[in-house]
């Protein structure tokens, strides 16, 4: 360490406010590119070494400098910025584990809601159907459940495929007045 160091050092101790300024208005944009280098952004590299030279200031009494000012100033700033970057990982981390945590009790939530729905809808459906008449609901399963063409359901009944259509008519407007509460949710059965 040369003499201009050891000076500066104990007028620093001292609280010497001009040592003080000096060391800041000699270091602070150098050690601001510095710890540029290490983090994200200016602003980042300005708030580390803003907090140091006020930490530094604050504990200028019990400085102990073994090398030259300079590696001091550098190697306390590349501290500082590993430290923020380690922090900074482990806060991540921990903000994505929540996000998962939340992401999955959201997940199973909303399975959840969907299956009691789903139980639900089928089971209005189910009675909406048994409702039906007879030949009005055998017409409607044959089309919806067995994916049968009006013509084939005709034939298989010996009925006429107009008959057929005037009952899927029916079928279909009382279904969706007694299911017109679901109706968002069975709009593709319908």
């Amino acid at each position: 360490m040369d003499r201009g160091d050891n000076f500066l050092i104990k007028e620093l101790k001292k609280g010497n406010k001009d040592a003080f300024e000096f060391v800041f208005k000699q270091y602070y944009s150098s050690l601001c590119l510095y710890a540029a280098k290490y983090l994200s952004g200016d602003s980042e590299a300005e708030d580390i070494v803003s907090g140091f030279f006020l930490n530094f200031y604050n504990k200028r009494h019990i400085l102990q400098i073994h090398t030259s000012l300079r590696a001091y100033l550098y190697q306390s700033i590349r501290n500082l910025c590993l430290n923020h970057l380690r922090d900074f990982k482990k806060q991540t981390t921990l903000i994505n584990q929540e996000d998962r945590a939340h992401l999955h009790a959201f997940e199973y939530n909303e399975t959840v809601y969907e299956t009691l729905i789903g139980k639900e809808v089928e089971q209005k459906i189910t009675e909406a159907l048994e409702q039906l008449p007879e030949q009005c609901r055998i017409i409607f399963e044959m089309s919806r459940f067995k994916g049968m063409k009006y013509k084939e359901i005709a034939e298989a009944l010996d009925l006429s495929v107009n008959t057929i259509e005037t009952q899927m008519s029916r079928a279909l407007k009382k279904l969706r007045e007694d299911l017109k509460e679901y109706l968002h949710l069975v709009v593709g059965f319908l």
